[in-house]
């Protein structure tokens, strides 16, 4: 008897446990289904993928790759890949040709150091669109899209010159990536200040820039222009400690040190891949070649000044440049 029950207990359970696989493999299978679905849906667009050698952080030019590619998101109905942390141009070269093999149909590269990549497999890959931010071209399926801050720099070295009390300012960039340098120094001379100019070989070495921010500091310059993004928010904490100046770089920086932030060369990327994307989703499509931004394109402009700059400041600018006191007064871009 007791035999018989724990053999009917045994086929039950037996049974039970059957049916139990039975229903989480429908349930597995199910959302199998469903994944697959989403993830065709999402594909059914263009293949896009986004190359950038920097990390993806707060305030740091690659975190405008991450704010680009949820712009393609939302404003276009298109999921692209981001691909951050290409540091050296084996891991470049490795992920352009892993994404063209893959089927992408367009790879944008995040920065200049992926014009030279790009150079190298747009031969290679007829049937794939290459598109850098800044750097040259010379085939049909790369496109360059780029912009010119050297007005805005100038007008914002203007405005430092104002705040300077040694006479002397300083800019601190990343090896090669500093193009306004000539007109800027021109400018500096009209005005009887000293530019000095340090650059450090990649623009996340924290140590680095410090190091050559102290030179900068020792060689007199009481104001700092830092192109860093990443070592920016030190060399800010370093002015707010050791009381100088700083002009801001990629955005408004000011919100780091409000009495020591001049102003902000401010990058508005996300509207250089919309204008990537309205081009490459247009009848004509992309034609390669260099495709010049201006700052009436919106993306780039000038952060509205800081609270040092009194009434006397503005008279003084205002001898230099008119569009200077428009932007102080009304915060004109």
């Amino acid at each position: 008897m007791r035999s018989a029950f724990r053999q009917s207990v045994i086929v039950l359970t037996a049974g039970a446990a059957v049916a139990i696989i039975i229903v989480l493999s429908m349930q597995l299978l199910s959302s199998r289904v469903i994944t697959e679905e989403s993830n065709q849906s999402e594909a059914s667009g263009p293949n896009i993928s986004i190359l950038t050698s920097d990390a993806i952080r707060d305030q740091s030019w690659g975190s405008f790759a991450f704010t680009s590619q949820v712009m393609i998101r939302d404003e276009f109905g298109i999921q692209a890949e981001l691909h951050p942390e290409l540091t050296t141009e084996t891991l470049r070269d490795y992920r352009t040709a892993k994404e063209a093999e893959d089927g992408a149909d367009m790879i944008i590269g995040h920065g200049r150091e992926f014009a030279a990549t790009f150079a190298e497999y747009a031969p290679q890959y007829p049937e794939v669109e290459f598109v850098s931010l800044h750097g040259e071209t010379n085939h049909d399926n790369h496109t360059v899209y780029t912009f010119d801050v050297a007005p805005t720099e100038v007008l914002a070295m203007t405005a430092a010159t104002i705040k300077s009390e040694s006479g002397s300012v300083g800019v601190l960039s990343k090896y090669g990536d500093w193009r306004s340098r000539e007109l800027v120094e021109e400018r500096l001379q009209e005005l009887d200040t000293e530019l000095h100019y340090e650059v450090v070989e990649d623009r996340n070495d924290t140590e680095k820039a410090m190091e050559a921010l102290e030179r900068l500091r020792d060689a007199g310059a009481d104001v700092i222009y830092s192109r860093g993004n990443t070592f920016n928010r030190y060399v800010i904490q370093q002015a707010a400690e050791d009381d100088f100046y700083v002009i801001g770089f990629i955005d408004d920086q000011s919100y780091l040190s409000r009495e020591h932030v001049l102003t902000s060369i401010v990058n508005n990327v996300p509207l250089v891949y919309e204008k990537i994307m309205t081009d490459y989703l247009s009848e004509e499509g992309l034609t390669g070649g260099t495709v010049e931004l201006s700052a009436e394109d919106g993306v780039f402009y000038l952060a509205p000044f800081g609270p040092m700059f009194s009434e006397a400041d503005m008279d003084e600018l205002k001898k230099h440049d008119s569009r200077v006191l428009r932007h102080l007064y009304d915060g004109s871009r």
